[in-house]
């Protein structure tokens, strides 16, 4: 069992999230951290589901990354059912971010005591390592063992062959899915060119899990109207609703903006819809725009 799971953006990682992990493991503790735990043919989903359900505390490091990221939250998810059922799991760390900006992300992730990196990193280890210090281990109590006949255990020892059979099998069919969903080549980095009237878009596409996430930026023009309405605080987001089917795709962004300069009451949002697909080096989009020019 893990004492600690570290629920991180990747953009974090250097900052905060490697440097917590080898303090926490040179304490002593059983950390489950990405780079040290996951090891090359790891099933990414599986590792992480694992991780959340065998340990004692999450450790969910907040920043303007995470909040912008749609694996993190669903680490974020998994941990809060956990605590419903156990108790005190969620350990929250702030980076970088205001309680103004917690509190729109999370109204009741704002109201739990928390630990901000601006006091460094030892006040940070040495907080969650108080809490560790304090709860005691949570443990399943331990039962008698109980005599079994031989036809209660032939009949789980043939339930427990299909089991693995049938794991065996599923696993395959990830395993298989996985690499077709690789073989589109959507993962990375790409461009989509200005035009006389669209502006230059950056698109960071990755699979995680079988699905497309990533994030998209797009180059608003240098206008005063872009930072009045707020776009051009809103440049880069991340993408949701990704699929990848065959050579097809599809994904979808959502910024929140002002049109009516200088009215907060007039918040509505942008929603661009990208189709596409992809052959050789190239990515053919189309681009529906929804509630903006």
């Amino acid at each position: 069992m893990w004492d600690v799971f570290i629920s991180h953006a990747a953009e974090d990682k250097e900052e905060i999230a490697r440097p917590l992990a080898e303090a926490l493991v040179n304490a002593g503790l059983r950390v489950w951290y990405d780079d040290f735990t996951l090891k090359l043919g790891d099933s990414l989903g599986r590792s992480i589901d694992r991780g959340l359900g065998e340990t004692r505390y999450g450790i969910v490091i907040l920043s303007p990354s995470f909040f912008a990221k749609e694996w993190p939250r669903r680490e974020l998810d998994g941990l809060t059912s956990r605590e419903v059922s156990v108790g005190k799991m969620i350990l929250p760390v702030w980076h970088h971010v205001s309680r103004a900006d917690v509190e729109r992300f999370s109204p009741i992730l704002a109201d739990k005591l928390s630990v901000s990196t601006a006091r460094g990193l030892d006040h940070v280890v040495g907080e969650i390592l108080h809490v560790l210090k304090d709860e005691p281990v949570r443990r399943i109590p331990s039962q008698k063992p109980r005599r079994l006949s031989w036809k209660l255990f032939a009949i789980m020892a043939t339930f427990l062959i299909v089991i693995v059979a049938g794991g065996q099998g599923y696993r395959y069919y990830q395993v298989k899915q996985w690499e077709s969903a690789r073989s589109l080549a959507v993962s990375g980095k790409w461009v989509i060119e200005a035009t006389a009237k669209t502006p230059k878009t950056y698109l960071d596409l990755r699979m995680l899990g079988g699905r497309l996430s990533g994030s998209t930026e797009i180059l608003f023009p240098n206008h005063p109207d872009m930072v009045i309405s707020g776009l051009d605080a809103r440049r880069q987001v991340a993408i949701f609703d990704g699929q990848v089917q065959g050579e097809h795709f599809s994904f979808t962004t959502k910024r929140q903006y002002n049109p009516d300069l200088g009215r907060t009451s007039t918040m509505k949002d942008l929603v661009h819809h990208y189709e596409g697909r992809i052959e050789s080096d190239k990515l053919y989009i189309e681009v529906q725009v929804e509630g903006g020019y």
